[in-house]
């Protein structure tokens, strides 16, 4: 079972053994890194990661003066980080307990890390994808990791580094997925833990602050900027 796409609903074929085998080579002999290295394993409805520790990664570890940030659309903006009666408020992520990327990025003093909807999907590397670069607004969710401490206590494996993503497919209406392929433009031409334009790239598992406002998701070192 090889090649870049996987039948009979198999997560993993040969192609991506050998990514794993050829990075456990790379953090061995590069980076001083002690094997065996954990892979964790997530599959998550059409979705699936492989992912590896912060330690085993080139990123090693994170400032406590850093940010994680990712973006959103008007919609989810609005329902989990301006609208206090919405039952999604104070949801930071994807789905509650699933993974989502996010980068991480170094502390500003400005508001926000990125002052122009232009500025982001550049920092981001989020040009030319449809979902993002539209006419419209752009919103950007910082998190600053010092107030994460409970987070990372309650859950280990709260930020890892993916070393595979796949996503899966199956004809219309399918229930479930029958094969599996590489998500697009996952790490081409980079290492894992970086994106092509060398921006560090994190998986979080989604969690949901408990806050009544936005003052109250500020204070607890949340925020949400909207960009045009």
């Amino acid at each position: 079972d090889g090649g870049n796409a996987n039948t009979n609903n198999k997560l993993f074929g040969r192609s991506e053994l050998a990514k794993v085998i050829g990075y456990c080579d790379f953090a061995k002999d590069c980076l001083g890194r002690k094997l065996p290295i954990e892979v964790e394993v997530r599959k998550e409805q059409w979705k699936a990661y492989g992912l590896i520790k912060l330690q085993d990664s080139p990123i090693e570890s994170i400032l406590e003066e850093d940010l994680l940030v990712w973006v959103h659309d008007d919609e989810w903006a609005q329902n989990r980080f301006f609208n206090s009666s919405s039952k999604e408020f104070g949801l930071c992520g994807q789905r509650l307990g699933q993974s989502k990327f996010v980068s991480l990025w170094p502390s500003k003093k400005e508001s926000s890390p990125f002052q122009s909807k232009n500025q982001a999907l550049d920092g981001l590397g989020l040009r030319g994808y449809a979902a993002f670069d539209k006419p419209g607004k752009l919103y950007v969710v910082h998190v600053q990791t010092q107030s994460l401490a409970k987070q990372k206590s309650l859950n280990p494996s709260f930020l890892m580094v993916p070393l595979l993503y796949m996503e899966g497919h199956a004809e219309p209406d399918a229930q479930a997925p029958d094969r599996w392929t590489t998500a697009d433009n996952f790490q081409e031409g980079t290492i894992p833990g970086y994106t092509q334009g060398l921006q560090s790239e994190l998986v979080m598992k989604t969690f949901k602050l408990d806050a009544k406002n936005v003052q109250d998701l500020n204070s607890q070192g949340v925020f949400c900027t909207q960009l045009e």
